[in-house]
Protein backbone atom coordinates (compact mmCIF):
# COMPACT_ATOMS: atom_id res chain seq x y z
CA UNK A 1 0.00 0.00 0.00
CA UNK A 2 2.77 2.77 0.73
CA UNK A 3 4.29 2.94 -2.77
CA UNK A 4 0.78 3.54 -4.28
CA UNK A 5 0.05 5.93 -1.93
CA UNK A 6 3.53 7.71 -2.26
CA UNK A 7 2.51 7.79 -6.15
CA UNK A 8 -0.54 9.46 -5.61
CA UNK A 9 0.46 11.94 -3.28
CA UNK A 10 3.33 12.66 -6.28
CA UNK A 11 0.77 13.06 -8.72
CA UNK A 12 -1.06 16.01 -6.42
CA UNK A 13 2.17 17.24 -5.87
CA UNK A 14 2.84 18.01 -9.70
CA UNK A 15 -0.87 19.42 -10.06
CA UNK A 16 -0.08 21.70 -7.14
CA UNK A 17 1.59 24.32 -9.80
CA UNK A 18 -0.51 23.70 -12.27
CA UNK A 19 -3.84 23.72 -12.12
CA UNK A 20 -5.79 26.89 -10.24
CA UNK A 21 -7.86 24.32 -7.93
CA UNK A 22 -5.27 22.43 -7.07
CA UNK A 23 -3.86 22.37 -3.53
CA UNK A 24 -1.21 21.47 -1.26
CA UNK A 25 -1.90 18.78 0.59
CA UNK A 26 -1.86 19.87 4.15
CA UNK A 27 -2.47 16.79 6.06
CA UNK A 28 -2.69 12.82 6.29
CA UNK A 29 -5.32 11.02 8.01
CA UNK A 30 -4.70 7.65 8.71
CA UNK A 31 -5.63 4.78 10.71
CA UNK A 32 -3.39 4.13 13.37
CA UNK A 33 -2.78 0.18 12.76
CA UNK A 34 -1.53 1.80 9.39
CA UNK A 35 1.79 2.89 11.32
CA UNK A 36 4.18 3.61 8.09
CA UNK A 37 1.59 6.13 7.00
CA UNK A 38 3.95 8.56 9.59
CA UNK A 39 7.12 7.91 7.30
CA UNK A 40 5.61 9.42 4.49
CA UNK A 41 4.78 12.47 6.47
CA UNK A 42 8.40 12.72 8.07
CA UNK A 43 9.37 11.93 4.13
CA UNK A 44 7.53 14.77 2.93
CA UNK A 45 6.85 17.62 5.47
CA UNK A 46 3.46 16.83 6.05
CA UNK A 47 1.84 16.55 9.06
CA UNK A 48 -0.09 12.95 10.46
CA UNK A 49 -3.30 12.53 11.82
CA UNK A 50 -3.59 9.44 13.50
CA UNK A 51 -7.21 7.99 13.85
CA UNK A 52 -7.36 5.45 16.49
CA UNK A 53 -10.36 3.31 15.81
CA UNK A 54 -10.86 2.26 19.30
CA UNK A 55 -11.53 2.87 23.05
CA UNK A 56 -8.88 5.56 24.82
CA UNK A 57 -8.50 3.14 27.46
CA UNK A 58 -7.36 0.17 25.19
CA UNK A 59 -4.16 3.07 23.43
CA UNK A 60 -3.37 3.96 26.92
CA UNK A 61 -2.93 0.14 28.51
CA UNK A 62 -0.91 -0.86 25.23
CA UNK A 63 0.88 2.58 25.72
CA UNK A 64 2.20 1.49 28.91
CA UNK A 65 2.44 -1.78 27.64
CA UNK A 66 6.42 -1.99 30.03
CA UNK A 67 4.45 -0.86 32.92
CA UNK A 68 2.51 -4.46 33.00
CA UNK A 69 3.93 -7.84 34.79
CA UNK A 70 6.67 -9.28 33.25
CA UNK A 71 4.85 -12.50 34.13
CA UNK A 72 1.80 -11.60 31.57
CA UNK A 73 4.02 -10.76 28.69
CA UNK A 74 5.88 -13.84 28.77
CA UNK A 75 3.59 -16.42 28.96
CA UNK A 76 2.95 -18.76 25.93
CA UNK A 77 -0.59 -19.41 24.13
CA UNK A 78 -0.21 -23.14 25.08
CA UNK A 79 1.22 -22.93 28.29
CA UNK A 80 -0.47 -23.52 31.84
CA UNK A 81 2.08 -22.07 33.94
CA UNK A 82 0.70 -19.01 34.45
CA UNK A 83 -2.76 -19.66 35.33
CA UNK A 84 -2.35 -19.66 39.19
CA UNK A 85 -1.82 -15.41 38.65
CA UNK A 86 -4.27 -13.70 40.28
CA UNK A 87 -6.33 -11.20 38.27
CA UNK A 88 -5.91 -7.49 38.60
CA UNK A 89 -7.27 -4.23 37.64
CA UNK A 90 -4.42 -2.64 34.93
CA UNK A 91 -5.04 0.32 37.92
CA UNK A 92 -2.63 -1.78 39.58
CA UNK A 93 0.40 -1.37 37.09
CA UNK A 94 -0.77 1.47 35.76
CA UNK A 95 -1.06 4.65 37.65
CA UNK A 96 -3.17 6.70 34.95
CA UNK A 97 -5.85 3.93 34.90
CA UNK A 98 -6.24 3.77 39.03
CA UNK A 99 -10.17 3.99 38.55
CA UNK A 100 -9.91 1.98 34.93
CA UNK A 101 -12.23 -1.22 35.80
CA UNK A 102 -10.30 -3.19 32.61
CA UNK A 103 -8.90 -6.22 34.16
CA UNK A 104 -5.54 -7.67 33.12
CA UNK A 105 -7.42 -10.40 31.40
CA UNK A 106 -9.18 -8.88 29.24
CA UNK A 107 -5.90 -7.98 27.36
CA UNK A 108 -4.34 -11.42 27.73
CA UNK A 109 -6.04 -12.70 24.45
CA UNK A 110 -4.25 -10.22 22.49
CA UNK A 111 -0.63 -10.70 24.34
CA UNK A 112 -0.98 -14.15 23.24
CA UNK A 113 -0.98 -13.47 19.84
CA UNK A 114 2.05 -12.67 19.01
CA UNK A 115 1.49 -11.81 15.31
CA UNK A 116 -1.42 -8.74 17.48
CA UNK A 117 1.39 -7.88 19.65
CA UNK A 118 3.36 -6.88 17.24
CA UNK A 119 1.10 -4.85 15.23
CA UNK A 120 -0.23 -3.34 17.79
CA UNK A 121 3.25 -2.36 19.26
CA UNK A 122 4.30 -0.71 15.58
CA UNK A 123 1.50 1.23 15.82
CA UNK A 124 1.86 2.60 19.05
CA UNK A 125 5.67 3.48 18.33
CA UNK A 126 4.35 5.20 15.04
CA UNK A 127 1.87 7.04 17.26
CA UNK A 128 4.75 8.73 18.72
CA UNK A 129 5.57 10.19 16.22
CA UNK A 130 2.28 11.54 15.05
CA UNK A 131 1.69 15.15 15.07
CA UNK A 132 -2.08 14.51 16.01
CA UNK A 133 -4.37 11.62 17.48
CA UNK A 134 -7.89 11.35 16.72
CA UNK A 135 -10.26 9.41 18.70
CA UNK A 136 -13.49 7.53 17.99
CA UNK A 137 -14.43 8.01 21.55
CA UNK A 138 -15.93 10.97 23.15
CA UNK A 139 -14.70 12.94 25.90
CA UNK A 140 -17.51 12.12 28.00
CA UNK A 141 -17.51 8.80 28.08
CA UNK A 142 -14.10 8.63 29.01
CA UNK A 143 -13.20 11.95 30.00
CA UNK A 144 -10.22 10.53 33.10
CA UNK A 145 -8.27 8.62 30.19
CA UNK A 146 -8.20 11.26 27.79
CA UNK A 147 -7.14 13.83 30.28
CA UNK A 148 -3.99 11.13 31.10
CA UNK A 149 -3.06 10.89 27.61
CA UNK A 150 -3.10 14.57 27.09
CA UNK A 151 -0.21 14.41 29.24
CA UNK A 152 1.56 11.46 28.23
CA UNK A 153 1.66 11.62 24.64
CA UNK A 154 4.15 14.18 22.97
CA UNK A 155 1.16 14.99 20.48
CA UNK A 156 -2.28 16.53 21.01
CA UNK A 157 -5.68 14.72 21.16
CA UNK A 158 -8.65 14.98 19.81
CA UNK A 159 -12.16 12.74 21.14
CA UNK A 160 -14.19 13.75 17.87
CA UNK A 161 -16.63 10.61 17.98
CA UNK A 162 -19.34 9.43 17.85
CA UNK A 163 -17.86 9.17 14.24
CA UNK A 164 -21.20 8.64 12.12
CA UNK A 165 -23.60 10.47 9.60
CA UNK A 166 -25.46 11.63 12.60
CA UNK A 167 -27.14 14.44 10.48
CA UNK A 168 -28.93 12.11 8.20
CA UNK A 169 -30.77 10.30 11.43
CA UNK A 170 -33.56 12.92 12.35
CA UNK A 171 -36.52 11.17 13.95
CA UNK A 172 -38.45 11.39 10.05
CA UNK A 173 -35.53 9.07 8.63
CA UNK A 174 -35.68 6.31 11.40
CA UNK A 175 -38.54 4.68 9.50
CA UNK A 176 -38.62 3.17 6.13
CA UNK A 177 -41.11 5.60 4.81
CA UNK A 178 -43.10 2.62 2.63
CA UNK A 179 -39.96 2.07 0.18
CA UNK A 180 -40.77 -1.00 -1.37
CA UNK A 181 -37.63 -3.23 -2.21
CA UNK A 182 -36.23 -6.34 -0.60
CA UNK A 183 -33.59 -4.58 0.65
CA UNK A 184 -35.07 -2.79 3.19
CA UNK A 185 -37.86 -5.55 3.73
CA UNK A 186 -36.63 -5.49 7.35
CA UNK A 187 -37.53 -2.19 8.18
CA UNK A 188 -40.80 -2.57 7.05
CA UNK A 189 -40.62 -5.21 9.37
CA UNK A 190 -39.39 -3.40 12.46
CA UNK A 191 -42.58 -0.44 11.35
CA UNK A 192 -44.64 -3.08 12.37
CA UNK A 193 -43.34 -4.13 15.74
CA UNK A 194 -44.22 -2.35 18.85
CA UNK A 195 -41.69 0.27 20.34
CA UNK A 196 -38.79 -1.04 22.02
CA UNK A 197 -40.07 -4.95 21.30
CA UNK A 198 -37.44 -5.80 19.04
CA UNK A 199 -33.54 -7.09 19.87
CA UNK A 200 -31.09 -6.44 17.74
CA UNK A 201 -28.42 -9.25 17.19
CA UNK A 202 -24.87 -8.94 15.41
CA UNK A 203 -21.28 -10.85 16.27
CA UNK A 204 -19.64 -8.30 13.58
CA UNK A 205 -18.30 -8.81 10.27
CA UNK A 206 -16.30 -12.03 11.10
CA UNK A 207 -18.17 -14.23 13.63
CA UNK A 208 -15.78 -16.45 15.75
CA UNK A 209 -17.71 -18.57 17.45
CA UNK A 210 -18.15 -22.40 17.43
CA UNK A 211 -21.28 -23.67 15.89
CA UNK A 212 -21.70 -24.90 18.69
CA UNK A 213 -22.30 -22.01 20.27
CA UNK A 214 -24.30 -20.36 17.40
CA UNK A 215 -27.04 -23.07 18.14
CA UNK A 216 -27.24 -22.16 21.59
CA UNK A 217 -27.80 -18.57 20.58
CA UNK A 218 -30.35 -19.46 18.09
CA UNK A 219 -32.35 -21.94 20.51
CA UNK A 220 -32.11 -19.00 23.56
CA UNK A 221 -33.52 -16.21 21.16
CA UNK A 222 -35.90 -18.63 20.04
CA UNK A 223 -37.17 -19.75 24.03
CA UNK A 224 -36.79 -15.75 25.02
CA UNK A 225 -39.84 -15.48 23.04
CA UNK A 226 -38.87 -12.14 22.21
CA UNK A 227 -39.00 -10.66 18.47
CA UNK A 228 -35.15 -10.39 16.96
CA UNK A 229 -33.55 -9.39 14.07
CA UNK A 230 -30.38 -11.37 13.61
CA UNK A 231 -27.49 -9.68 11.33
CA UNK A 232 -25.42 -13.49 10.16
CA UNK A 233 -23.39 -13.23 7.09
CA UNK A 234 -23.50 -17.03 6.58
CA UNK A 235 -26.72 -18.29 5.99
CA UNK A 236 -26.66 -21.33 7.45
CA UNK A 237 -29.31 -23.43 6.93
CA UNK A 238 -29.11 -25.02 10.47
CA UNK A 239 -29.22 -22.03 12.11
CA UNK A 240 -32.57 -21.03 10.34
CA UNK A 241 -33.41 -24.66 11.43
CA UNK A 242 -33.31 -23.94 15.19
CA UNK A 243 -34.87 -21.00 14.83
CA UNK A 244 -37.72 -22.60 12.15
CA UNK A 245 -40.35 -20.36 10.78
CA UNK A 246 -41.86 -18.57 13.76
CA UNK A 247 -42.74 -15.13 12.61
CA UNK A 248 -40.80 -13.50 15.89
CA UNK A 249 -37.27 -13.01 14.23
CA UNK A 250 -35.97 -12.10 11.03
CA UNK A 251 -32.06 -13.87 9.83
CA UNK A 252 -30.50 -11.29 6.88
CA UNK A 253 -27.06 -11.44 6.31
CA UNK A 254 -26.76 -7.57 5.99
CA UNK A 255 -28.98 -4.49 7.15
CA UNK A 256 -27.81 -0.77 7.67
CA UNK A 257 -27.11 -1.15 11.54
CA UNK A 258 -26.94 2.24 12.63
CA UNK A 259 -30.72 2.67 11.02
CA UNK A 260 -31.72 -0.56 12.93
CA UNK A 261 -30.61 0.91 15.62
CA UNK A 262 -32.10 4.22 15.80
CA UNK A 263 -35.41 2.36 14.88
CA UNK A 264 -38.26 3.23 17.65
CA UNK A 265 -38.82 -0.75 17.65
CA UNK A 266 -35.34 -1.96 18.54
CA UNK A 267 -34.84 -1.98 22.58
CA UNK A 268 -31.37 -3.95 22.76
CA UNK A 269 -28.52 -5.18 21.24
CA UNK A 270 -26.57 -8.43 21.50
CA UNK A 271 -23.33 -7.40 20.33
CA UNK A 272 -19.59 -9.12 20.00
CA UNK A 273 -18.52 -5.31 21.54
CA UNK A 274 -17.08 -3.72 18.59
CA UNK A 275 -16.39 -0.44 19.33
CA UNK A 276 -17.79 1.23 16.27
CA UNK A 277 -20.86 -1.12 17.09
CA UNK A 278 -20.36 0.06 20.47
CA UNK A 279 -20.46 3.69 19.93
CA UNK A 280 -23.48 3.38 17.66
CA UNK A 281 -25.63 1.64 20.38
CA UNK A 282 -24.04 4.67 22.70
CA UNK A 283 -25.55 7.09 20.17
CA UNK A 284 -29.00 5.34 19.31
CA UNK A 285 -29.39 5.05 23.05
CA UNK A 286 -29.78 1.14 22.83
CA UNK A 287 -28.72 -1.16 25.84
CA UNK A 288 -27.02 -3.73 25.03
CA UNK A 289 -25.73 -8.03 26.20
CA UNK A 290 -21.88 -8.19 25.66
CA UNK A 291 -21.13 -11.27 24.25
CA UNK A 292 -16.95 -9.68 23.64
CA UNK A 293 -15.36 -12.34 21.30
CA UNK A 294 -11.54 -11.24 20.32
CA UNK A 295 -9.17 -7.97 20.42
CA UNK A 296 -9.92 -5.19 22.17
CA UNK A 297 -13.77 -6.68 22.33
CA UNK A 298 -13.04 -7.72 26.07
CA UNK A 299 -12.15 -4.20 27.37
CA UNK A 300 -15.01 -2.49 25.54
CA UNK A 301 -17.92 -4.85 27.03
CA UNK A 302 -15.93 -4.18 30.15
CA UNK A 303 -16.33 -0.39 29.45
CA UNK A 304 -19.91 -1.26 29.05
CA UNK A 305 -20.91 -2.74 31.76
CA UNK A 306 -19.18 -1.78 34.56
CA UNK A 307 -18.52 1.71 33.87
CA UNK A 308 -21.14 3.03 31.70
CA UNK A 309 -23.46 0.64 33.21
CA UNK A 310 -25.58 0.79 29.92
CA UNK A 311 -25.49 -3.34 29.35
CA UNK A 312 -25.73 -6.86 30.95
CA UNK A 313 -22.96 -9.60 30.31
CA UNK A 314 -23.16 -13.11 28.50
CA UNK A 315 -19.60 -13.58 29.65
CA UNK A 316 -16.01 -11.69 29.96
CA UNK A 317 -12.36 -12.56 29.53
CA UNK A 318 -12.25 -14.63 32.64
CA UNK A 319 -14.55 -17.39 30.91
CA UNK A 320 -14.14 -16.80 27.18
CA UNK A 321 -13.90 -20.16 26.46
CA UNK A 322 -17.28 -21.73 28.45
CA UNK A 323 -20.08 -22.35 26.32
CA UNK A 324 -23.30 -19.94 27.11
CA UNK A 325 -25.87 -22.33 26.98
CA UNK A 326 -29.57 -21.39 25.32
CA UNK A 327 -30.90 -21.01 29.00
CA UNK A 328 -28.77 -18.40 29.88
CA UNK A 329 -29.41 -16.58 26.64
CA UNK A 330 -33.03 -16.78 27.21
CA UNK A 331 -32.94 -15.92 30.93
CA UNK A 332 -30.64 -12.31 29.90
CA UNK A 333 -32.47 -11.25 26.78
CA UNK A 334 -36.00 -11.69 28.22
CA UNK A 335 -34.04 -9.52 31.15
CA UNK A 336 -33.10 -6.88 28.98
CA UNK A 337 -35.74 -6.68 26.73
CA UNK A 338 -39.00 -7.27 29.41
CA UNK A 339 -38.01 -7.11 33.37
CA UNK A 340 -39.07 -4.15 35.43
CA UNK A 341 -36.05 -4.85 38.19
CA UNK A 342 -34.56 -1.50 39.14
CA UNK A 343 -30.97 -2.26 37.85
CA UNK A 344 -32.37 -2.72 34.34
CA UNK A 345 -34.51 0.32 34.40
CA UNK A 346 -31.51 2.20 35.46
CA UNK A 347 -29.82 0.33 32.40
CA UNK A 348 -32.02 1.64 30.19
CA UNK A 349 -31.98 5.23 31.85
CA UNK A 350 -28.61 5.63 31.54
CA UNK A 351 -28.59 4.36 27.85
CA UNK A 352 -31.01 7.21 26.81
CA UNK A 353 -29.11 9.93 28.88
CA UNK A 354 -25.68 8.65 26.76
CA UNK A 355 -27.52 9.55 23.93
CA UNK A 356 -28.37 12.81 24.93
CA UNK A 357 -24.57 13.17 25.53
CA UNK A 358 -23.58 11.48 22.42
CA UNK A 359 -25.69 13.79 20.27
CA UNK A 360 -24.74 17.10 22.43
CA UNK A 361 -21.06 16.18 21.68
CA UNK A 362 -21.19 15.81 17.77
CA UNK A 363 -23.42 19.32 17.69
CA UNK A 364 -22.43 22.34 16.87
CA UNK A 365 -20.36 23.67 20.37
CA UNK A 366 -19.99 19.97 21.56
CA UNK A 367 -17.09 18.28 22.26
CA UNK A 368 -16.50 16.67 19.42
CA UNK A 369 -17.59 19.44 17.43
CA UNK A 370 -15.16 21.80 19.04
CA UNK A 371 -12.32 19.13 18.59
CA UNK A 372 -12.37 18.60 14.89
CA UNK A 373 -12.82 22.54 14.56
CA UNK A 374 -9.54 23.09 16.36
CA UNK A 375 -7.86 20.20 14.47
CA UNK A 376 -9.02 21.47 10.89
CA UNK A 377 -8.35 25.46 12.19
CA UNK A 378 -4.50 24.55 12.93
CA UNK A 379 -4.20 21.87 9.53
CA UNK A 380 -5.62 25.28 7.45
CA UNK A 381 -3.38 27.45 10.02
CA UNK A 382 -0.25 25.43 8.96
CA UNK A 383 -1.32 25.08 5.14
CA UNK A 384 -1.77 28.76 5.08
CA UNK A 385 1.70 29.28 6.24
CA UNK A 386 3.37 27.28 3.84
CA UNK A 387 1.87 28.37 0.90
CA UNK A 388 2.40 31.93 2.13
CA UNK A 389 6.45 30.73 2.78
Amino acid sequence: MEAPFERLLDRLRLQEGTEETAAPVAALVADSYVPWVVGVGERRGVPVCFLFPMAAVFLSAYYNFDSLPSWLKEQQPDAGATSDKPDQKIGHYISSLASSSIMLSDLKPLILSERSMKHILASMSSIRRAQHLLFTTMYELEASVIDSLESLLPCPVYPIGPCIPYMTLENNHTKSNGEATKLIDYLTWLDSQPEKSVLYVSLGSFVSVSSSQLDEIALGLTTSEVKFLWIFRDQSTKVRELVGNSNRGMILPWCDQLKVLCHPSVGGFLTHCGFNSTMEAVFAGVPMITLPLFFDQPVDGRLIVEEWKIGVKLRDSTDKDRLIRREEIATAVKRLMASDETEIKAIRRRSLEWKEVSRRAVNKGGSSHRNLTSLMEIICSSKCTKTDS
